[in-house]
C-alpha cells in the first residue's frame, strides 16, 4: 500500500495489478500520476494562516504582522538569451503604509524580482514570501542620454616629463 508523502493518507491503486510479460511474472505497470492525485483528498493546507490582501490592477495591499504594505509593479523584463523565449520577470516594489496617517510612502522600502506577468495572480502567501526574499530598495543612477549631457569626465593624468637622454660617448683620437 502506498501513502501520500505530505499527509500520510493511504492511496489506493486505480489500475488493477497486471504483469508486463505473458507469463505473468513481471512487475506491474506504473500508475498514472493523474489517477493517484485524483484519489487523494488534499485536506487542510499546512501553510500558516494567510494574511489579508486587496488587489486593484497594478497595486496590491497586504496586511502582515509587521505592518501594512502596498505592493506596486516597478517594471518588467524577460530572462534568457536570444532565441529562447525566457521567463517573464516582474519587479515588485514594497511601500510601507504609515499606520497613524494611512499614507503610503512615496519611496519603496523593499524590492524583489520574481517570475510572473501580473500581480493579480498572486495571493497573500506569495506576497509574504516575496517580502521575505526582498532586499532594501536601491536607487541606481540614470544612464546618460543625448538630451542630457553626461557628467564631465575627469581630466587625463598629466604626462610624465621625459628624462633627458644620457650623453653620447665621445670619440677619442
Amino acid at each position: 500500500m502506498f501513502r501520500c508523502p505530505s499527509s500520510g493518507t493511504p492511496l489506493s491503486r486505480s489500475v488493477p495489478a497486471m504483469s508486463t510479460d505473458e507469463a505473468g511474472t513481471g512487475p506491474p505497470p506504473p500508475v498514472p500520476v493523474r489517477d493517484v492525485l485524483s484519489s487523494v483528498d488534499p485536506g487542510p493546507m499546512s501553510a500558516p494562516a494567510s494574511p489579508e490582501s486587496r488587489s486593484s490592477g497594478s497595486e496590491t495591499e497586504v496586511a502582515l504582522p509587521g505592518g501594512d504594505w502596498v505592493v506596486r509593479s516597478g517594471g518588467r523584463t524577460r530572462s534568457g538569451v536570444p532565441g529562447d523565449s525566457g521567463a517573464p520577470l516582474l519587479l515588485a516594489l514594497f511601500h510601507r503604509r504609515d499606520p497613524a496617517s494611512g499614507e503610503v510612502e512615496a519611496k519603496p522600502a523593499r524590492e524583489v524580482w520574481t517570475v510572473g506577468r501580473d500581480m493579480e495572480e498572486w495571493d497573500s502567501t506569495k506576497l509574504t514570501d516575496l517580502l521575505a526574499r526582498s532586499r532594501p530598495y536601491r536607487v541606481l543612477p540614470d544612464p546618460p542620454s543625448p538630451s542630457r549631457p553626461s557628467p564631465p569626465s575627469p581630466s587625463p593624468a598629466p604626462v610624465a616629463s621625459r628624462r633627458p637622454s644620457p650623453p653620447r660617448p665621445r670619440r677619442l683620437d
